[in-house]
């Protein structure tokens, strides 16, 4: 059985060239030095910016800690600024309390939007796209930083970022890591650097110094020790697209999973066996060598079956248009005007044995039955824009294709764009 990514064998790296203008250093390696570039402002300003900041705040009912605020390195807590909206019957917690929000902001408190990827749908796109190109699921998170303010203190990330520069001012200050590559269970403590640590890092200087401006992207490797801050007498506002790890150490990890179905070495050790370093070198002799003997008879192609599965647990879901699939009856897909988009949503497909076209969508699959098997497939192998009027789109799909568009609808594989007047299908 063959399984491809659609997105990836199409090498149109159309976010990635949004981001970078080095495409090369990114083709199958992330970089493990910084990289900083100018891009367009305007491309990147549609992503996300300060009036939508704002929107998110005002109108889109985000909870804590969908956004939280920081200030002089430490996250403040969330009853600083949200509160318990009350109506009839019920009360909602943990919602922005403007007032407190706007106090807040004004003593130089960071706002910090989370998880835009779920809440944004420009930056959701974006990210879903650019995750599909580079073979890893990518989160954001936004930064609004007063002036002459500073969120964080020095630290590093577990992740990769690419840091997106789109409202006025900020300066990064980077150092080489301390603890190269680190994982996510390595996560930076403050308790890292000492006081003379510090003290060098002052003196010395940093290793390098980043003022970014709009429409600049910096690519930071996890691990790099950063501090940032604003100068200037205006905001800052920021966009960071986070790229998780993935090491062999982690793709050890999905290998030892199948340790826990081994009899083995889920029984006791004697009572003694770790009581004297002497008695613990003997016991963890012996657990190498029984482990050594065990990892050679496991199979490759069952430890990448679960790698690639753990993986698709954390891809960023399509949004589906369950409800339009819902009603859409086979008359009004017939009468409609419009074009049908394939939707940034399947990570890889094969076949099964009946000829049946399974897609994998996250942690999900939709089987897309024989008949339309080969035409969807060509739909997600064409170039972009892959678009197609929906009459000719059901022709290609078969007999069936009145179905087999609201299954894809319903799983995200696709959306219909609909014309001005489109008819019924508007009238919903």
């Amino acid at each position: 059985m063959t399984t491809t990514n659609p997105a990836a064998s199409s090498r149109n790296l159309r976010a990635l060239s949004a981001l970078t203008d080095r495409l090369d250093d990114f083709r199958t390696d992330l970089p493990v030095e910084p990289r900083l570039a100018r891009r367009d402002p305007a491309r990147l300003g549609r992503l996300f910016g300060l009036r939508a900041a704002e929107e998110l705040i005002a109108d889109h009912g985000l909870r804590h800690p969908l956004f939280t605020m920081s200030k002089d390195g430490s996250r403040l807590p969330g009853s600083a600024y949200t509160y318990a909206q009350r109506t009839p019957g019920s009360v909602t917690r943990d919602m922005p309390d403007p007032s407190a929000v706007q106090a807040r902001f004004a003593d130089r408190a960071t706002l910090i939007l989370e998880h835009l990827h779920r809440t944004w749908r420009p930056v959701a796109d974006f990210c879903r796209r650019l995750g599909y190109e580079i073979g890893r699921p990518v989160g954001a998170n936004a930064y609004l930083t007063p002036e002459n303010a500073q969120g964080f203190g020095i630290h590093y990330d577990t992740h990769g970022a690419f840091v997106i520069q789109l409202a006025g001012r900020k300066t990064w200050e980077l150092n080489r890591p301390i603890a190269p590559f680190p994982l996510d269970d390595q996560r930076w403590r403050e308790s890292m650097l000492t006081a003379e640590d510090r003290k060098t890092l002052r003196d010395s200087g940093p290793f390098a110094r980043y003022e970014l401006t709009v429409g600049d992207v910096l690519w930071l490797p996890r691990g790099w020790l950063h501090e940032v801050f604003t100068t200037d007498a205006a905001p800052s506002l920021h966009l960071t697209l986070s790229v998780p790890e993935v090491s062999p150490h982690w793709l050890a990890a999905r290998a030892f999973e199948g340790l826990a179905q081994e009899e083995d070495f889920r029984r006791e050790l004697p009572l003694a066996a770790l009581a004297s370093e002497e008695g613990a070198r003997e016991e963890s002799a012996r657990m190498l060598k029984e482990l050594s003997a065990w990892a050679s008879r496991q199979d490759a192609a069952a430890i990448a079956e679960r790698a690639v599965a753990a993986l698709r647990t954390f891809w960023n879901p399509p949004r589906p248009s369950p409800v339009t699939a819902a009603i859409l009856s086979d008359a009004d897909l017939d009468s409609a005007a419009g074009i049908v988009t394939i939707r940034e949503a399947v990570l890889a497909v094969d076949y099964r044995a009946d000829g049946a076209l399974v897609l994998h969508i996250g942690d999900r699959e939709v089987a897309v039955e024989p008949s339309a098997a080969e035409f969807v497939a060509a739909r997600l192998e064409a170039d972009d824009p892959a678009t197609m009027p929906i009459g000719t789109y059901l022709d290609g799909l078969g007999t069936r294709g009145h179905q087999v568009l609201r299954q894809l609808l319903g799983a995200g594989v696709v959306e219909v764009v609909w014309d001005d007047d489109a008819g019924r299908a508007m009238a919903y």
